[in-house]
């Protein structure tokens, strides 16, 4: 019988892993947002809303930079909304991104769908995760 260590349970664990690979954990998403639409019951869109201690005229232009960071097809910004499209093959995806202010800080609100499919394989939440990370990596260094 073969007994596993704490230090390995630790190891075992997804934010474990991600802190050794040098990602930024990013905090616990909001998941319901009045600003952007509600997602539909398919697996293939995610819908998050993060807190950041930045103002949200400051983080706006963090956040386009971000989203033309990921290669989209075009971006534009619709009033409050940034709006990109991405093709991942034959396949379009919509992000929408609003922020809105909140106290000192303010709150990005982000939502990646496919527009076709029920299924995405994952490829939306991947998108938003890079997102959010960079995100985070945009507005640290802003800070030094």
């Amino acid at each position: 019988m073969r007994i596993i260590s704490s230090c390995t349970l630790f190891f075992l664990q997804p934010a474990a892993l991600f802190a050794l690979a040098g990602f930024f954990i990013v905090p616990t998403p909001i998941v319901n947002t009045p600003l952007l639409p509600p997602c539909p019951t398919t697996p293939n869109c995610v819908l998050e809303a993060h807190p950041f201690p930045v103002a949200s005229d400051a983080l706006l232009p963090l956040a386009r930079e971000a989203l033309q960071a990921l290669h989209p097809r075009e971006v534009t910004l619709n009033g409050p909304i940034l709006h990109a499209v991405y093709r991942i093959g034959p396949f379009l995806d919509d992000v929408h991104v609003a922020i809105e202010a909140a106290g000192d800080g303010s709150v990005l609100h982000i939502r990646s769908a496919s527009r076709v499919g029920r299924n995405d394989l994952g490829v939306n939440a991947r998108r938003v995760r890079r997102y959010m990370n960079d995100v985070e990596e945009r507005i640290h260094g802003t800070e030094k």
